[in-house]
């Protein structure tokens, strides 16, 4: 949902964010950090913001921050708790962008802090909107922040619901493409494995990681030339670039609904609404993919969450669940 204004973006805006689409089309498979940056580019040339962040929800109270810039310097990610009165419940809820404007501020001074003093009323004006899943639900969303007051214009506004919608529609690519090589969950799998999976996942990155900074060494040991020096220069800015796309990974790879999922563990928006879809109207997975707009696959990967997490073996059985509060549903 958005604010509901039509606004014609200028030539400059239009071009702008026909290049950060077309970056986003062409960023490696799995490359969410490139997916981020591509945005963070365009709401830096078209909104000259001086912070901006990416969320995403986490289970019924929790919001996973990988990615975050402030005052032109990457920050890092954050896991938070929220309640019933600050802005992630108030987005998740109502679905549309918040702006500073319809509080002066109130909801976006209750999160997380910013600027050089760490205090969130450093944040003068803001533009947070959602990503909006094709069923109407929220899994997170993109913030533009600024220092200075009324700085955004009514264009910043549709530039960053645009831009918000392009992001998720990425994401959500990637996921679908990504279905057949991730570590799927099985009925028997259990915390173990998937903590295995992650010790792996980080475990590659770090070799990946040392292999730079060998490489640099090397370089450096043997350098006597400016064009050398040069050489090594541009390998340890690689490094840092490195460094940044990790650490927005682990923080999605840790967090990630089900990596700690066990027996009775919540069941995130997405697997509940496939969870109703069965037990509520008994669409097969083929229904249900179409209802969604999602890949067959990705439906059964998502029953496969709640079979694990319900306690189940096979879509027949949720019936007999259906009343628990670890569904969400009601007796029929």
């Amino acid at each position: 949902m958005s604010t509901g204004t039509q606004v014609d973006f200028s030539p400059a805006t239009a071009q702008a964010l026909r290049r950060a689409g077309q970056l986003m089309r062409q960023t490696e498979q799995g490359d969410v950090h490139g997916l981020y940056e591509a945005a963070r580019g365009a709401l830096i040339h078209v909104a000259d913001v001086d912070a901006c962040y990416v969320g995403h929800y986490r289970g019924s109270n929790r919001l996973v921050i990988p990615y975050l810039y402030d005052r032109g310097k990457p920050g890092a990610p954050d896991v938070m708790s929220f309640g019933e009165f600050g802005l992630s419940h108030w987005l998740r809820t109502w679905g549309k962008t918040y702006t500073f404007a319809q509080d002066r501020g109130r909801l976006v001074h209750s999160g997380k802090s910013f600027g050089e003093d760490g205090d969130p009323r450093t944040v003068q004006d803001a533009i947070v909107a959602p990503l909006l899943e094709p069923d109407g639900s929220v899994s997170g969303m993109l913030a533009a922040l600024s220092y200075t007051s009324r700085h955004f214009s009514q264009e910043s506004v549709a530039v960053v619901e645009w831009l918000a919608r392009q992001l998720r529609r990425a994401i959500s690519r990637d996921a679908e493409d990504i279905t057949d090589l991730d570590l799927v969950t099985t009925g028997s799998e259990t915390a173990l494995d998937r903590s295995a999976d992650l010790v792996h996942a980080i475990s590659d990155r770090l070799r990946r990681l040392q292999a730079k900074v060998d490489q640099s060494t090397s370089s450096l040991e043997g350098s006597s030339s400016a064009a050398d020096v040069e050489s090594v220069a541009d390998q340890l800015r690689s490094i840092s670039l490195l460094c940044g796309r990790f650490d927005t990974e682990l923080a999605l790879l840790a967090t990630e609904p089900g990596a700690a999922a066990g027996p009775h563990a919540p069941l995130t928006g997405r697997e509940a609404a496939v969870a109703r879809l069965v037990v509520q109207e008994g669409l097969s997975n083929s229904e249900i993919a179409s209802r969604l707009v999602i890949s067959e696959k990705t439906v059964k990967t998502h029953l496969s969450h709640v079979f694990q997490k319900v306690g189940v073996s096979q879509r027949s059985e949720l019936r007999y669940v259906a009343s628990s509060t670890v569904l969400g549903l009601s007796e029929a």
